[in-house]
């Protein structure tokens, strides 16, 4: 695979979308990774025990993904894409998740996905809850048939306040 492709896909799609919903004439790919991110939701709430909850995550990714955390290194590979999320599930309680697609542009064999997510969370038990809202953008490659994640980022979270406003 070209190392760059995904790079490029994603400075054009930077270059090229606006805000609005956008359907592509690919409508089962388009419903199907939005799919995606129901069932992302839907698993970061299900009470998996850290390791489990990440290795189902990792099963949305490819091979050898990408992920460009903000204000991070890259952190390439899904070994150390795995770590990286590890380490983020066990210091967390998540207490609500749900993301909303905004973009969603299909070719054959790739797509964007931009998506706007909404998480409420506590780091301890006897800490308040605390809500963000983050934006997303996902490069996704399809192989066998299944849409993989090859690159993967998001914004700095915008902190609401305790009460989510």
């Amino acid at each position: 695979m070209n190392v760059l492709r995904p790079f490029w896909l994603l400075v054009f799609f930077i270059s090229a979308c606006g805000g609005d919903e956008v359907e592509s004439t690919q409508a089962p790919d388009t419903a199907l990774l939005k799919q995606q991110l129901v069932e992302i939701a839907e698993m970061t709430l299900s009470g998996l025990p850290t390791e489990e909850l990440t290795k189902r995550y990792l099963s949305y990714f490819s091979d050898s993904p990408t992920l460009l955390p903000p204000g991070q290194r890259a952190v390439l590979g899904r070994e150390a894409i795995g770590k990286f999320y590890n380490t983020g599930f066990a210091g967390i309680e998540i207490l609500g998740n749900k993301y909303h697609a905004v973009v969603v542009e299909v070719t054959d064999r790739s797509a964007v996905r931009r998506y706007l997510g909404t998480a409420k969370f506590r780091t301890s038990e006897d800490s308040e809850p605390i809500s963000v809202t983050n934006r997303y953008v996902d490069v996704l490659e399809k192989s066998d048939g299944s849409w993989k994640i090859v690159w993967h980022s998001w914004t700095p979270a915008v902190w609401l306040q305790q009460d989510g406003t």
